[in-house]
């Protein structure tokens, strides 16, 4: 099957915080669990992983399809940006296709 892995990184002295809160919020609609440096969603349309380093969060995400490429990248977009509402937030964003 044909996988689509996203991820990104994003530049916040707040990484831990918006993981957390990140987290906390999808689990009312997704399987959530989180520490504070580690944080998985299994979202209906894909994987979502996010970790810390240092004042950077990493966010690895694993999609079927192109439509819900577009969906997880908007939905974790929209949340982090509401969320860090204080910051002017960069998210460098790269993809790629594998079979699994």
């Amino acid at each position: 099957m044909l996988m689509i892995k996203m991820e990104a990184y994003v530049d916040t002295p707040n990484a831990s915080r918006y993981l957390i809160q990140l987290c906390k919020h999808f689990r009312h609609k997704a399987t959530a669990e989180w520490t504070e440096t580690e944080g998985r969603v299994e979202f209906p349309f894909g994987l979502c992983i996010m970790r810390v380093e240092g004042e950077q969060l990493l966010i690895d995400c694993e999609v079927r399809t192109a439509e819900e490429l577009g969906r997880m990248r908007y939905v974790l977009d929209d949340h982090i940006r509401r969320f860090a509402w204080r910051e002017s937030l960069t998210f460098n964003w790269s993809e790629d296709q594998t079979e699994s």
